[in-house]
This record gives structure tokens, sequence and C-alpha cells, in this order.
């Protein structure tokens, strides 16, 4: 298994990680695959940071979206997860963690005072919280939501 920065040439396969998320997230309902594209080029074009997890015959299994930005209320950078999304079928291994720890130290390099990463989607809510814990976050919050 390799964690690597994604490539424009991965866009085909990170799209379709954003069609499964949406298609088995219990709290979302909607995907378009042209914002989605757009979204995520933006961020590998500006190397904010995309990583991509594949197995070894380089196929992708998993990936970790994420961006940089200015706290407003203390001036302090950080690092926002965004997406963290491991193929079903690979969820028992280490995958996630290998993720977490590729952001955690891509962060680093980049000198960002925090990070900040959540679980939003419904997949596993419960198992993804212990995840973030074992890699040494805290809970800091809660997230809610309202769709119009």
């Amino acid at each position: 298994m390799l964690v690597r920065e994604a490539t424009l040439n991965d866009l085909d396969a990170l799209v379709d990680f954003g069609e499964r998320i949406v298609q088995e997230a219990p709290n979302f309902n909607q995907f378009n695959s042209t914002s989605t594209r757009s979204f995520l080029a933006e961020l590998i074009i500006s190397n904010k940071s995309v990583f991509i997890a594949t197995d070894e015959s380089q196929k992708a299994i998993g990936t970790m979206v994420s961006t940089t930005g200015v706290e407003w209320f203390s001036g302090k950078t950080i690092a926002y997860e965004l997406c963290l999304y491991v193929l079903p079928e690979h969820r028992k291994s280490t995958i996630g963690i290998e993720l977490i720890r590729h952001f955690i130290n891509w962060a680093l390099a980049k000198g960002v005072d925090a990070i900040h990463a959540g679980t939003t989607t419904g997949i596993s809510s419960t198992e993804v919280s212990k995840l973030y814990k074992s890699q040494g976050f805290t809970q800091t919050g809660f997230c809610f939501a309202m769709e119009f």
C-alpha cells in the first residue's frame, strides 16, 4: 500500500470516490461530478493536499482531501480535513491510519498551527472518531447541518 499526493491523472478515481461517498452516506444526497472534478483539480493544482492510497497493483483504494486556511479569529494557519474515504473492503486495514499520518506529516511540513478533522457523512462515524482519537486528535465539538 502506498499513500501519495494525488495528481490530475487520479481525478477519475477521486470523482468515483466522491460518488461512492454520496451513495453510501446517510447524510449526503446530491452528487455533481463536474463540480467535484473542478474542486479537486483546483486543490491538486494549488498543492492544497489531496492524498490517494493505492494497493500493490496501483489501484486507488482510499483518499484524504484537505486544504489550509487562516482561522478568522486567531490568525492561525489551520489544515482542514474535508474528506477521508476508504473503500469498504479495505476499512479493516491500516489505510485510514496511513492517510491520516500522511496528512499530519504534510500539515507539519506546511507549518500549520493546528489540524481540524471530523466526520459528517454518517459513514461509520463512531469508528472514524475512534480512528482520529487513536492518532492523537481530541474531540472539540459537534457539527450541525441544515439543507435547503
